[in-house]
């Protein structure tokens, strides 16, 4: 009794601070799906832990539903899921991931590139330093993959070439953020560069020839992760704190996250700046 007399009382107050979050018996629609922000197009995967969080009574997250409109939702697969924790970056709300085993996939569903780039921006906060501290990825590193990283020591950004003999495309930068909170940008240009950059600022550009486009034959060339053993975290070709179609720790991103948006092309200088400034203001990380 004293049990269920803490959780009735607690959860009402999960639920608001959390934001947008819902009970998973009692899910309720998400918010209409925004396309751009500031006139910045091109987004087609846009999760905020304010918006279309579905958690159980213990905070353990099961679904995070994709505002971008495209339907891309991040799911939870066995029980290696992440906790929402409602005020994680400063006083707003954010997933918590353990380092250990906990993530996000999206399923059979593929983040296609039809254009001449990738990007992402995340606002996030590290705790556990790891040798591939994996945001997200997606693709099989043999065969052609992406991957972006960030820890309280490091950042970096890889492109993994379609074959052994091709060369691929990286950027990493090491730096120190103690357990601050930051936005975190990286970009990806097919056949050019790979770029980060940090709070605002770039910090590191490699150029490369043959930085990969992946199609279907790639992202079928492996079985899905561990497929058909849920227990064992099987997911999809696209893994959010969890290098994709790997079950590896040391590869994994410990902390918080509350924002990833995904663009299928490369922004310029000027539209990174455009959604860092919106990040900026939402989670009150000055920009350098």
């Amino acid at each position: 009794m004293k049990v269920l007399r803490y959780l009735l009382c607690t959860l009402p107050l999960v639920l608001l601070l959390c934001g947008n979050i819902s009970h998973a018996q009692d899910a309720k629609p998400a918010a209409q799906p925004a396309t751009a922000i500031d006139g910045v197009t091109g987004m087609k995967l846009w999760l905020k832990a304010d918006a279309g969080v579905t958690a159980d009574a213990q905070h353990a997250v099961s679904k995070w539903a994709d505002q971008s409109g495209a339907g891309n939702d991040a799911r939870a697969v066995g029980i290696e899921q992440p906790h929402c924790v409602p005020d994680a970056i400063n006083g707003k709300p954010a997933l918590r991931f353990d380092g250990e085993n906990d993530n996000l996939t999206l399923g059979e569903r593929y983040l296609f590139a039809p254009t001449g780039g990738i990007t992402l921006l995340a606002v996030m906060k590290s705790t556990v330093e790891k040798n591939i501290p994996t945001v997200l990825s997606f693709g099989w590193a043999p065969r052609g993959y992406y991957s972006f990283q960030y820890d309280r020591k490091k950042l970096g950004v890889w492109a993994v070439p379609l074959a052994e003999t091709a060369q691929g495309g990286a950027a990493s930068v090491e730096h120190q953020s103690a357990d601050a909170a930051v936005i975190y940008t990286g970009i990806i240009r097919f056949g050019a560069s790979c770029i980060l950059r940090l709070n605002g600022q770039k910090v590191r550009e490699t150029s490369a020839r043959f930085i990969p486009k992946l199609g279907a034959e790639d992202i079928a060339a492996k079985p899905l992760r561990n497929a058909g053993m849920p227990e064992k975290g099987g997911g999809g070709p696209v893994s959010i704190g969890m290098q994709s179609k790997v079950l590896d720790a040391t590869r994994s991103f410990g902390g918080d996250i509350a924002e990833l948006i995904w663009f299928d092309r490369g922004l310029s200088d000027d539209e990174c700046k455009s959604v860092e400034k919106y990040l900026s203001a939402k989670y009150g990380i000055a920009l350098q």
